[in-house]
């Protein structure tokens, strides 16, 4: 369990470096919503590790695989129950009854709606990443301008204005 939730932080970890070089120099990292999704299809968490919420992804990854590992443990450590019924002078009739599959349903349950949950959101968490970076979803209308400024003499200048 524990060997897993590390390979998947560091799987987290190696996807989320494979930024560009100018977007690195600048400490802004432009994360695709589509991307996110694929790599949360892969795996539990592997979309919020690409997008920057790697503390979100370790707990969706955790609660996802922790809760179908421990359903399975506990299935296994069942015993199965004996039910003997002994009459005066007959052999006993004894009945095996198999172990409860609810632990592993149960978990499983959990296990998918932590991935269900990390495969809905890891789409908006890559937004979410690119608007705390200054990258905006959407389109933007750019006006290159000149300005004439005194003694400086002229300069160029872009607009950048929300598209309409």
């Amino acid at each position: 369990m524990r060997l897993a939730t590390v390979a998947l932080v560091a799987l987290g970890l190696v996807l989320g470096s494979g930024e560009d070089l100018a977007a690195q120099q600048l400490g802004i990292a432009e994360k695709d919503p589509e991307v996110a999704v694929l790599y949360a299809l892969l795996c539990p968490g592997c979309g919020h590790f690409y997008s920057g919420e790697t503390a979100k992804g370790a707990a969706i990854a955790t609660i996802s695989l922790g809760a179908v590992f421990t359903g399975m443990a506990l299935q296994f450590n069942q015993e199965p129950r004996i039910d003997c019924e002994a009459r005066p002078g007959d052999l006993p009739d004894c009945r095996t009854e198999r172990a409860s599959l609810t632990p592993f349903l149960v978990g499983s349950a959990i296990g998918l709606a932590g991935y269900l949950y990390g495969l809905i959101d890891a789409g908006p968490s890559a937004r979410r990443m690119q608007a705390r970076s200054g990258f905006e979803i959407g389109e933007y209308e750019v006006q290159p301008a000149l300005a004439w400024r005194g003694d400086d003499g002229m300069r160029m200048m872009l607009r950048i204005s929300p598209g309409r």
